[in-house]
């Protein structure tokens, strides 16, 4: 079992084991079109990046697929976040919704 993975393990409260089977189902979810299962290969991958960045993916601050036959691994929108609170610099951010002339939401920038 991988440091990653036990990182993750003590954040959350379970077992190395529970993670690395909760993240190879949310790696996969692309490859099961073909019955492929991620492998460990692309689980420590994973699992490094989101220990390295303090990421968890359980709460979606960090997502991995496969594209194209590749592994991705893609950082969301709360990870962002949370990497950017850690900086003393950080003063916060602005968000503006955008609307039609109906009244319908069609941005947030």
């Amino acid at each position: 079992m991988s440091k990653a993975l036990a990182l993750i393990a003590d954040s959350t409260g379970v077992t190395p084991e529970e993670v690395k089977e909760v993240l190879r189902g949310m790696i996969i979810s692309g490859k099961q079109q073909h019955n492929a299962t991620a492998t460990d290969a692309e689980m420590t991958v994973v699992s490094s990046i989101f220990a390295k960045y303090d990421l968890n993916s359980f709460v979606r601050e960090g997502h991995a697929f496969v594209s194209g036959g590749k592994l991705q691994v893609i950082t969301g929108l709360d990870g962002w976040l949370k990497i950017a609170n850690r900086d003393p610099n950080f003063d916060g951010y602005e968000q503006f919704e955008n609307f039609d002339e109906k009244g319908e939401l069609i941005s947030v920038t």
